[in-house]
């Protein structure tokens, strides 16, 4: 920068770095430089948004990504993470709408990632602990990846989240209810018939006060898995 302050890309990756380190304030700062010297560049207005996302500016991250789009409305990741923010916001409609948007235009023959399932189901379960709430919503979840037959990634998210229903913030009840609400929307789907399955184990496990005999109901292979899954969760409680 010191030699050639007027190259935006210059910016651009010390904003990226910044961002990676943490740094959002700092980050904001940089792509702000970039965007005076390259206004068009659709990038730097996606990572500006994700770093507004950070720091909890919701708003504003949804203005830095609606400019990311009308520069380049056909990158399907700036769809995705523009609705996660509305459903941070409580705009559950207007988030499914851009995450239907970004499927419909993601390249599968290109990419396998398909967004951040556990951070979307991750907002469900915290946003409203209400049954009637979690089914409307979780029901148009897996209505919409089963319709582009996504259910796999839908699986790992499910799993992913399971940290979060162990928590101690988060009561048996309701633990119990968003089993539930699974069981009733997704009971029937093969893609979903093992993260459901560590969903009632960890119900379960939660339930008994972490008692590692219910992890038994599991097969070997399966039990493995979720012990790993456990243990970032299991060092909390230590």
């Amino acid at each position: 920068i010191k030699l050639n302050p007027d190259e935006y890309r210059i910016w651009f990756n010390r904003g990226n770095s910044l961002y990676q380190l943490g740094k959002y304030d700092a980050a904001i700062e940089s792509y702000d430089r970039g965007i005076k010297l390259n206004p068009d560049e659709y990038r730097i207005w996606f990572n500006r948004g994700n770093s507004l996302n950070q720091l909890g500016k919701y708003d504003a991250a949804i203005e830095s990504s609606d400019r990311a789009i009308k520069l380049n409305p056909d990158e399907y990741i700036i769809w995705n993470n523009r609705g996660e923010t509305l459903f941070k916001l409580n705009y559950w409609q207007e988030g499914f709408e851009s995450l239907t948007k970004s499927l419909n235009l993601v390249d599968r023959s290109q990419t396998s990632y398909v967004g951040d399932l556990k951070a979307i189901i991750s907002i469900i379960f915290k946003a409203q602990q209400d049954k009637s709430t979690w089914l409307n919503r979780i029901k148009t979840l897996v209505e919409l990846y089963d319709r582009f037959q996504l259910l796999s990634s839908l699986s790992k998210g499910i799993t992913a989240n399971i940290p979060d229903l162990l928590s101690e913030m988060f009561s048996n009840k309701a633990a119990q209810t968003w089993l539930q609400v699974w069981q009733e929307i997704a009971g029937e789907k093969p893609e979903l018939e093992i993260p459901l399955r560590w969903l009632k184990t960890a119900v379960s496990y939660k339930e008994t006060k972490r008692d590692r005999k219910v992890l038994l109901q599991l097969p070997k292979e399966e039990r493995n898995l979720f012990i790993t899954l456990l243990q970032d969760t299991e060092k909390e409680f230590k």
